[in-house]
């Protein structure tokens, strides 16, 4: 379950809660807690399934690790299509991420 709050009060007065209950009744885990406004979802919609299979792989293999652990021709090999299709399925689906993130930031 995912809770967002825009008052951090609120919030703080839900954990209380939930650490005073019965710890037989109640198992939880608090991955962040802030007051960050940015748009916590991105539209994906116009993601093709091509796009999306090669940005699984891409993730999965290591291609966005620092330092890289996968290359467009690891990714190429494994889907059976050219660097450069790789290439525009990676860049598209990047492109449209981005820009839908800064459209919701920006209104």
């Amino acid at each position: 379950m995912t809770l967002s709050l825009s008052d951090e009060r609120m919030g703080r007065q839900i954990l209380r809660c939930l650490a005073n209950a019965d710890e037989s009744e109640t198992e939880f885990t608090i991955h962040s807690i802030g007051t960050d406004e940015r748009p916590s979802s991105v539209q994906i919609s116009n993601i093709t399934g091509k796009q999306w299979e090669a940005a699984t792989l891409a993730v999965e293999m290591g291609y966005y690790q620092m330092p890289k652990e996968a290359t467009l021709g690891d990714l190429a090999d494994e889907l059976g299509v050219s660097k450069s299709a790789v290439s525009q399925r990676l860049g598209n689906l990047e492109r449209s991420l981005v820009c839908n993130l800064v459209t919701q930031e920006t209104g």
